[in-house]
């Protein structure tokens, strides 16, 4: 499996890629349907495999698409994703091809906890405040694909 994370920044612009190897614990040989029966994130299921990629990304889309940011109070960054799901005209952010066995979007995140202010280009006395509780949010293309 492997995640690719692309920050949208033009001025500075990161790519990460992550690859996933999954080990079974066991010496036998495990198929992605197994890993997916065998770790309850989708219901044990004979369906083909694209059947089951279509259940996972469900899965991964209420678990990302959330009322809040999802955060690790450690590092004090978090993210979140917007217009998962189609609404009206609008396409949604994240999309899955389950032939292909890849979801790919945009999330938006960024760093929390630190007291700022900012101001306009234009005119300097324009000075808003910054709150501890307040994400400056960048957004993030990513690409997780089953190799």
């Amino acid at each position: 499996m492997a995640f690719i994370l692309f920050n949208q920044d033009m001025a500075n612009p990161k790519l990460e890629v992550y690859q996933i190897r999954l080990k079974p614990s066991k010496e036998e040989y495990k198929t992605f349907k197994d890993f997916f029966n065998e770790t309850g994130l989708t219901e044990k299921c004979e369906s083909k495999k694209s059947t089951i990629f279509s259940k996972y990304f469900d899965k991964f889309i209420h678990k990302i698409d959330t009322n809040d940011f999802i955060g690790n109070p450690r590092k004090k960054k978090a993210f979140t994703a917007y217009d998962t799901r189609p609404i009206g005209e609008g396409t949604p952010t994240i999309k899955f091809y389950s032939e292909k066995e890849i979801i790919e979007g945009t999330i938006e995140g960024g760093k929390y906890g630190q007291k700022r202010n900012k101001s306009s280009i234009k005119n300097k006395l324009e000075k808003e405040n910054i709150t501890q509780a307040n994400i400056i949010l960048d957004k993030f293309y990513f690409c997780l694909s089953l190799l």
